[in-house]
């Protein structure tokens, strides 16, 4: 009598001559959801890429104002106050 490790192996699948270790085997996608896919994902490519344009144009709009202020050295900020 062999003893076991006492570990769950998850079982291994086949698909098309390919092994895969998990409970759940790949999802075969038809062309045309690869194609929808991919317009969802350069969609949301074109989405971040916008915001992050935004974003650059903020912070280069608020490094200009910065810039502009009058330089007071150290401050003698009282935490009290």
């Amino acid at each position: 009598m062999t003893r076991s490790s006492g570990r769950h192996r998850p079982p291994m699948v086949s698909v098309n001559g390919e092994t895969y270790e998990g409970d759940v085997a790949p999802v075969t996608l038809s062309a045309e959801q690869v194609a929808a896919e991919l317009r969802r994902r350069d969609q949301s490519i074109a989405r971040m890429a916008d915001e992050l344009s935004l974003l650059k144009q903020a912070l280069r709009d608020w490094q200009s104002d910065q810039a502009r202020l009058p330089y007071v050295g150290e401050l003698d900020i009282d935490p009290g106050t």
